[in-house]
């Protein structure tokens, strides 16, 4: 039997219940380079009990939760962002005292858990939960992507799994509101979501906005929804700063997404094929449809190589080959045979051993990895490729995700590692064009060494390298050893009177300079790619007036300034919260300021990512939140004295995809989304935590798989070289290819 809504335990009948969800609206603002989204579910408890329920929901891989409030009996509260731990500890006592209260918690990047406490009998619960995301440049427009299923993901042996859930039906509907303000003309707002058709109307007088919301009446979402929304100007640069009068500070962001044509570098192309079982089926066929494309789109000058991988790896060649006729046919052959026929997705090992191939002298290494990202040792992953590009320095990392519900951490985690770019293909939609864009990034040379300086922000801050490498000091205007540099020059004036050579530990750029960006380590530029670059200034600094960015290409190093008019200057708080989760992130991810040198300890970073949580009211890897609700009438009482089984008991049942001994085995069939269906595996009875009285009860001894979303959730039983020409340009676009 499926279960939908909110899963709790019932204590009258003594089994896992759904909780009637009523209804869904989704409200989203995207505001040219980002999306501010509020998600509103109305639960009703048709109980004579309080229950305590739990599910896991899926966001943007991009996003941050920045927003939780809960409404009961129309009485509203606002949910506080707290230390993680602290914040499970409130959540814990106000349970145990019998009042209302609900926690909100980061399980992975793209993968958020939240547990509703004290349900009151006959009671509704309206939950809203608002998160920010940066939106991602495709072609001539952004992207507008919510997600809506998180897949089961596999667990190699000695890694946590990752929960997995699946919606339910809303029968009062599902509502869809998306405004989209952007900088230039919109042409066109589409969905590229297969099955699912959007309206859209255009503001009188004002071509820049427009409004969509679904075509028909939709009670439930089996797919990931993604909203194209195409632009007269889609990669018009520009700066705005945004000024929070009520903290009285200012935040800065400069986009821009240069398309630059250099002549092809030679590149050895090495494909890496996720050939699992989750693979099975329209992801397999997917993938060989993939690689046809990439196949017929190669340069001639290029060696190539495939390797596919499941709980083990196979090759088709022992080592890349010239790309000809015969390699060709080769390929081709192997490309129609393969089959997800090579069990769990053990991805570190393939993706080790083809980093230490030898490479082929003189050809740049492009890696691209085909894959439906379920696994669950994401960190791991993303950390062997950024180690192993970092130690090879013209090798870079592809991602093409594949399927509903593909990771997206792991996807975009691992290009963003490799310094490459990630695309998706959910549905049916135009394949050819993601290959071919994916395929041109990587033979085309990226834009490294990048530079930005916020000019008129306080201090004037020096180079990303300059704060990185630091073995060389600059002057300031004052004479001495000035800006971000010297907090990471080592001391070497001295006498025999005294002397120390000692590396100080890195200064905060706040202090130092009156404000941080983010990210700290500027990464190359990819041509088509969005780059984004944030700047948070200190309390009582001044705003950057412009912005200046400068890199190195193939034809020497190019530039681009832009300045901050009044029309780039906005009030409000979006940008802080944006700019907070980008140092977040770098923090999270070993990239920022703070990491620099090593000398600074993981309590210290932690609590720099507590600060920044509890300021600007963000979930991450050490925040949540927490909403307390003291009830009427005071704490709930049971109407029989029965044990009440627990939300952490349900978290941890959904722990589906868990190994068991030195060989784990992949669980197939299984999935969770917002709104639709899918099955999965637990592979043992869990120990159900009694309340009440502090009874302790076992649960059945079926396994079940909790499967849950933001739209409820069910549990299901287990069952050549050329001369170039010379040229004029600027970050902004470039053309260097030698021309017929």
């Amino acid at each position: 039997m499926a279960y939908v809504g909110l899963i709790y335990w019932c204590p009258v009948t003594r089994c896992r219940k759904e909780m009637a969800l009523r209804s869904v609206h989704v409200d989203a603002r995207v505001v040219d380079l980002c999306a501010n989204v509020q998600i509103t579910q109305r639960y009703v408890n048709n109980t004579a009990n309080p229950v305590e329920a739990v599910y896991v929901f899926p966001l943007d891989n991009r996003s941050a939760v920045s927003g939780f409030e809960v409404e009961i009996d129309g009485k509203v509260t606002k949910a506080d962002v707290q230390e993680k731990a602290e914040a499970r500890q409130t959540y814990e006592n106000a349970v145990a005292a019998g009042d209302s209260a609900q926690l909100l918690e980061r399980v992975k990047d793209d993968v958020f858990q939240m547990s509703v406490g004290n349900l009151k009998p006959w009671s509704t619960t309206v939950i809203r939960i608002t998160y920010v995301a940066d939106v991602a440049v495709e072609g001539d427009g952004v992207l507008f992507f919510l997600p809506t299923f998180v897949a089961p993901r596999y667990t190699p042996a000695g890694t946590e799994a990752v929960p997995n859930s699946d919606g339910s039906a809303a029968p009062d509907g599902l509502r869809l509101d998306v405004v989209a303000a952007m900088s230039s003309d919109i042409v066109s707002m589409t969905s590229q979501t297969e099955g699912l058709a959007i309206v859209t109307t255009p503001q009188p007088g004002n071509a820049r906005v427009q409004c969509a919301k679904l075509a028909n009446d939709v009670m439930s979402l089996s797919k990931d929804l993604i909203i194209k929304i195409t632009t007269k100007e889609p990669h018009k640069p520009r700066c705005l700063v945004e000024h929070d009068t009520t903290a009285d500070t200012y935040a800065a962001v400069v986009t821009l997404a240069p398309q630059i044509d250099f002549d092809d570098e030679p590149c050895e192309l090495i494909f890496i094929v996720d050939r699992s079982g989750s693979m099975s089926g329209y992801n397999i066929e997917k993938a060989k449809k993939a690689l046809e494309l990439f196949f017929r789109s190669l340069p001639e000058d290029c060696y190539i190589n495939i390797v596919g991988f499941g709980s083990r790896f196979t090759k088709l060649f022992s080592k890349s080959k010239k790309y000809g006729e015969d390699s060709l046919k080769e390929a081709t052959k192997h490309i129609a045979n393969l089959k997800a026929d090579l069990g769990g997705t053990e991805i570190a090992a393939p993706l080790r051993d083809v980093f230490r191939q030898p490479q082929v002298k003189g050809y740049a290494r492009q890696v691209f990895v085909l894959t439906d990202g379920q696994v669950s040792n994401t960190d791991e992953t993303i950390r062997i490729v950024r180690e192993e590009v970092k130690a090879h320095p013209t090798t870079r990392v592809f991602a093409l995700g594949l399927g509903n519900g593909a990771s997206h951490e792991l996807v975009e985690g691992i290009a963003e590692a490799g310094q490459g770019t990630a695309a998706f293909c959910v549905g049916d939609e135009n394949l050819r064009e993601k290959v071919v864009s994916q395929l041109s990034r990587a033979i085309q040379p990226a834009l490294t060494d990048v530079t930005i300086e916020w000019v008129g922000a306080v201090g004037g801050p020096p180079s990303y390298e300059a704060a990185e490498s630091a073995p060389t000091t600059s002057t300031s205007a004052s004479g001495g050893v000035g800006g971000l540099l010297s907090a990471f020059a080592p001391s070497s004036v001295g006498s025999l009177l005294g002397f120390s050579s000692r590396t100080q530990p890195p200064i905060n750029p706040a202090d130092a300079e009156g404000f941080v960006r983010a990210p700290f380590h500027a990464p190359p530029i990819v041509t088509g790619s969005r780059f984004l670059s944030y700047c948070l200034v200190k309390k009582g600094g001044k705003p950057p007036t412009s912005v200046r960015i400068t890199a190195k290409s193939p034809v020497g190093p190019l530039d681009v300034s832009l300045p901050v008019t009044q029309a780039d200057v906005v009030q409000g708080s979006l940008l802080h919260t944006m700019a907070a989760r980008a140092l977040i992130n770098d923090l999270q991810r070993e990239k920022s300021w703070m990491h620099v040198g090593g000398s600074i300890g993981p309590a210290a970073i932690k609590d720099e990512i507590v600060r920044l949580g509890t300021t600007y009211s963000l979930a991450s890897k050490h925040t949540s939140f927490v909403a307390v609700q003291k009830l009427d009438g005071g704490p709930v009482r049971y109407e029989e004295d029965i044990p009440q089984f627990r939300a952490a008991d349900l978290a941890a049942q959904s722990r589906c995809f868990a190994s068991s001994g030195a060989a784990p085995k992949m669980k197939k069939k299984g999935g969770f989304n917002f709104f639709g269906a899918a099955r999965g595996r637990n592979s043992a009875g869990t120990s159900v935590r009694g309340g009440g009285r502090g009874s302790t009860r076992s649960a059945p001894k079926k396994s079940f798989c909790i499967q849950t979303s933001l739209l409820g959730s069910k549990m299901c039983p287990t069952p050549s070289s050329r001369r170039t020409s010379p040229i004029t340009s600027t970050l902004i676009g470039i053309s260097t290819s030698t021309m017929p």
